[in-house]
């Protein structure tokens, strides 16, 4: 079985750069001039150096660089919203406003991502898939069935994660299992409750077994918020289909 010993929470990876053509800085309908520091700068990614038409400049002690050009090297799209003078990195102002399909980093499971959340980048090791909102998290770790004994039920591994999690925290307590269907695969829910790493958390962790893996889908948020966003979590979790 894989090891399970750290449930990354609440990280998140940022890009934070911005595009100011030559000398020349637009928004809201007001021009500004500014003196910037051309240095010949190289602008390196992932270790390659990239060739730009716009070069990379200086203006108060901050280096400022092609934001298109970053943001698409490290595999995230762009996208310019001129009514509303927003810039949208990643997903779209679409899939923003109106949620999206989103496939994990194996291409095997997929869930619909409801207005308002995203991928997460800072996935725990183990998980095929991370996304948040505001608020909350849902993570989707796999483990294929032939990693345990022939006889082993979804309530046996099920009674294997809670072991694990009430074993890694501070003042744990766990809810009863409920019996439920998710896309047509027999599942198992229940809620954990704890204090991890100085957050005091819940979880609602939901085991889906398919033919050949067993599946966790776990969402967390603060135990002070957690109520509010149950409902969108389970939304979410009955979405889940393999797609081999």
């Amino acid at each position: 079985m894989k090891n399970k010993n750290n449930i990354k929470i609440f990280l998140s990876g940022f890009i934070f750069c911005l595009i100011i053509t030559n000398t020349i800085v637009f928004g809201e309908s007001i021009k500004k001039s500014i003196s910037v520091e051309f240095r010949n700068i190289k602008l390196v990614i992932d270790g390659v150096e990239r060739i730009t038409k716009d070069e990379p400049f200086l203006y108060n002690d901050k280096a400022y660089v092609p934001l298109r050009l970053v943001s698409e090297s490290l595999g995230k799209d762009v996208t310019w919203d001129g009514k509303n003078n927003k810039i949208y990195i990643g997903i779209t102002k679409e899939q923003a406003e109106n949620g999206y399909d989103i496939k994990s980093s194996d291409d095997k499971t997929q869930i619909s991502l409801l207005p308002g959340w995203k991928e997460d980048d800072n996935t725990n090791i183990d998980a095929k898939l991370t996304v948040r909102n505001k608020d909350a998290y849902i993570m989707i770790i796999q483990e294929d069935k032939s990693s345990f004994s022939d006889d082993t039920s979804i309530d046996d591994y099920t009674n294997i994660i809670k072991e694990h999690m009430l074993s890694k925290a501070k003042n744990p307590s766990i809810s009863e299992s409920n019996n439920l269907l998710v896309n047509g695969y027999n599942s198992k829910q229940f809620e954990f409750v704890a204090e991890i790493s100085n957050y005091k958390l819940t979880y609602l962790v939901t085991i889906i077994e398919t033919p050949t893996s067993f599946y966790q889908v776990i969402g967390w948020t603060t135990q002070d918020v957690f109520e509010k966003n149950k409902d969108m979590l389970n939304k979410i979790v009955q979405t889940f289909k393999e797609l081999q």
